[in-house]
């Protein structure tokens, strides 16, 4: 155990230190609070060269970035003194296959939705559902009007999409299915044939 400490002592730089008894030991021990302190970092010199280039070319990055800065600033206020009156909003442009599937699927998704408040409808359990379908659909019919009446003025032929063929007849089925089909909310009693 001794030569353990010795050896320690040797390496913490505290060599010739005498063993007079334990009330030293004790002494020693207290102020000996001492813990690994980590020694001076000596980089050779190839990497003290490389990280100096690397900080180099960090400082030259973080200029070109500074440059760069103010010329996007000044681009974006020259955009915000454009007026804005040249604006056109544009538009996706389809071409007939891509226009002929996306018309099939809005029409089913108007035929689904309508079919789901149908059938939610009976059950008292399901009227959120209904309700929000009831909403999808007018939501539908209001894109589909904001959309003509944006694009109309440029384009008096413009046709859009937001609308499908089975809208209006959706949105019809569903005020004389809520008007003349009174629904019967209570539960049914089954009958047990004996």
């Amino acid at each position: 155990m001794e030569d353990l400490f010795e050896t320690f002592q040797d390496e913490m730089g505290f060599s010739n230190m005498e063993d007079d008894g334990p009330e030293e030991e004790e002494r020693v021990a207290e102020p000996q609070a001492n813990f690994n302190t980590p020694q001076a970092l000596r980089f050779e010199e190839l990497l003290a060269n490389l990280l100096n280039e690397q900080h180099q070319i960090a400082k030259e990055l973080f200029e070109q970035l500074k440059m760069k800065k103010p010329s996007a600033k000044q681009q974006k206020e020259v955009e915000k003194v454009k007026p804005q009156c040249k604006e056109v909003h544009q538009t996706l442009i389809l071409d007939p296959a891509q226009r002929k599937r996306l018309q099939q699927q809005m029409q089913q998704h108007v035929q689904l939705l309508t079919q789901i408040h149908l059938l939610a409808t009976c059950n008292p359990n399901l009227n959120p559902e209904a309700s929000s379908t009831r909403i999808c659909l007018k939501e539908l019919g209001t894109f589909a009007q904001s959309s003509i009446a944006l694009h109309h003025q440029y384009n008096p032929k413009f046709q859009t999409l937001f609308q499908p063929c089975n809208l209006m007849g959706a949105m019809q089925l569903i005020e004389d299915f809520s008007t003349h089909v009174s629904i019967d909310c209570s539960p049914h009693k089954t009958v047990k044939k004996t």
